[in-house]
Parts: structure tokens; C-alpha cells; sequence
């Protein structure tokens, strides 16, 4: 989801105690060592990063997030401190508002209602889709069922509507094929 990285930082922020705010803006108040120091990192990346390097990339993007966030006007430095301002409390409200509706959190009913017949859940979401797919296991195990292969799910439990009704909304309904089989197979009985 767009935003996501945003959230998470406006998450920390306003879920910080003082005591962690004071630490990461004494963390962050030496940026021209950190700066001198990234200034001659390569610009062709290798393709193993050391741990320092690592380091050293993800905190320079740490940094460059949270400029862009203080110049959009959704954090502030205060008394030493980072704070969320009014513009940052409502887009982190916006954006936990649309997390919300484009991945439902599957709290269905575990285990409550058995069936007769063993159902065979099959997937085959595109990468691009990949939150959605993670989304799909997820409820899946909410709901009971047990993978057999990845994107091939078995259980004994019946599915409520409202997982269809999330499935439909999030236009996955294309890329699921759900079996009940009503008689076992009997390989594991010829072996």
C-alpha cells in the first residue's frame, strides 16, 4: 500500500514515549558525521551489502523520510523532541482508515463450525498482488484450514459469508478455486 512506510514512521511517532522520542533526537542530531560518512558511499550498489553498509543505507533513508515529512508538514522538532503536528495526526487517520479497507483484518470465527466435507482451497494470485496473497493465507488460517502446499489450503470448516464478501471486495475472486471433496481418496491405503 502507498504509504505504508509514512504510517509506520507517523505510528512510532505518535505511540513513542517521551523518554524514545529524547532518544532518537539525540540519535539524529550528529547528521553532518552521518552525512560526511555516506557522502563518498559508492552509487553502484554491490550486490551483498555489508552490515555497515546496511546500516549506513537504511539510515540514510530514515533520514531522507523523515525530511520529506518534516518539510510536508506532518512532523516537527519541538524542544528536542519529534512530534506529529494537526497535518501528520490526520494523515496518519487517513491512512489507517484506507489500510483498513483495502485489507479487512480476517477475524473469523476459528474452528466454530466443522463440515462434512473436506474443502481444498487453491490460489494462484499474481506477484503484483502479493499483500493480497499474504492476506488470503492469513485469513485462511484464521478461519481454520491448514496449508497442504502454498497456494493449496485443506480443512474441515465451513466459510462464512463475510469471507466472500471480503474476497469480492478485493477482487480476488478470479484467482480462487475452492473443491469439496465428499470421498476421500484411498492412495495412502494402497501404500
Amino acid at each position: 500500500m502507498r504509504g505504508e512506510i509514512t504510517l509506520s514512521i507517523l505510528n512510532v511517532l505518535a505511540e513513542a514515549t517521551n523518554e524514545a522520542a529524547r532518544f532518537a533526537s539525540y540519535f539524529f542530531t550528529d547528521f553532518t558525521t552521518s552525512y560526511s560518512r555516506l557522502r563518498g558511499f559508492r552509487t553502484t550498489v554491490p550486490k551483498k551489502f555489508t552490515p555497515e553498509e546496511r546500516r549506513s543505507v537504511e539510515k540514510q533513508r530514515f533520514y531522507l523520510m523523515l525530511s520529506k515529512l518534516k518539510r510536508e508538514g506532518f512532523i516537527e522538532k519541538q524542544n528536542h523532541e519529534w512530534r506529529l503536528t494537526k497535518h501528520g495526526m490526520e494523515k496518519r487517520r487517513t491512512l489507517l482508515e484506507k489500510r483498513a479497507r483495502a485489507f479487512p483484518i480476517p477475524t473469523y470465527q476459528a474452528g466454530t463450525s466443522s463440515s462434512s466435507e473436506f474443502k481444498i482451497i487453491m490460489f494462484d494470485v499474481p506477484e503484483r498482488e502479493r499483500r493480497k496473497r499474504a492476506w488470503l493465507r492469513s485469513a485462511l488460517r484464521t478461519l481454520g484450514f491448514t496449508p497442504l502446499q502454498k497456494s493449496v489450503w485443506g480443512g474441515n470448516r465451513s466459510l462464512p459469508k463475510a469471507f466472500f464478501e471480503h474476497l469480492e471486495a478485493m477482487k480476488l475472486l478470479s484467482y480462487v478455486e475452492i473443491l469439496a471433496v465428499t470421498k476421500r481418496g484411498t492412495l495412502k491405503s494402497l501404500a
